[in-house]
């Protein structure tokens, strides 16, 4: 049980839905006083195991989706310089050459010992992969794609809907 289940269910209420799939980076809760409310309305194992299964699958697409541009890109970037592009960043560190960031407390500092720059500082002709939410990785790709670089979204999650980016 998630922490914020325990919260709910300790302040009498019974959680029903918990995602954090329908507002992107924000968690949702739905609760009720009603017992009966969790029975109608939680989503059976078969849901949950499909959910599950698709969220892994995009997982593996994502990282197949930055692997390809490996031999393609003669400079290469990840989006993020946190846990996604971490995670994106081991399956090819020989070939990722710097983050791209819009923290400003992150810009001009370094991860994993390359260099972290701001959306504007990417090298012309560069390649960045925009492995973070499938909700959000189309929007940012197209908000920061320009002639001089690209930036390439990750596919959506299937059962979702985002904006296409130009590959």
């Amino acid at each position: 049980m998630s922490t914020l289940d325990m919260v709910v269910s300790s302040a009498g209420w019974v959680p029903f839905v918990v995602s954090d799939a329908w507002v992107p980076k924000e968690l949702t809760l739905l609760a009720s006083s009603s017992a009966q409310a969790r029975k109608t309305s939680s989503p059976d194992a078969a849901d949950e195991q499909r959910a599950l299964t698709n969220a892994v699958s995009w997982l593996r697409d994502s990282r197949a989706q930055f692997l390809s541009l490996v031999p393609r890109s003669e400079s290469l970037g990840l989006f993020g310089s946190a846990i996604a592009a971490t995670w994106l960043y081991q399956a090819a560190p020989e070939a990722v050459q710097f983050f791209v960031d819009e923290d400003p407390q992150r810009i001009g500092r370094s991860h994993l010992g390359l260099p972290i720059v701001a959306p504007d500082e990417v090298p012309d002709g560069a390649d960045v992969f925009v492995g973070v939410s499938p909700l959000l990785s189309g929007a940012i790709a197209n908000r920061l794609n320009r002639a001089s670089c690209r930036f390439h979204a990750a596919n959506p999650l299937e059962g979702t809907s985002e904006p296409p980016s130009p590959r």
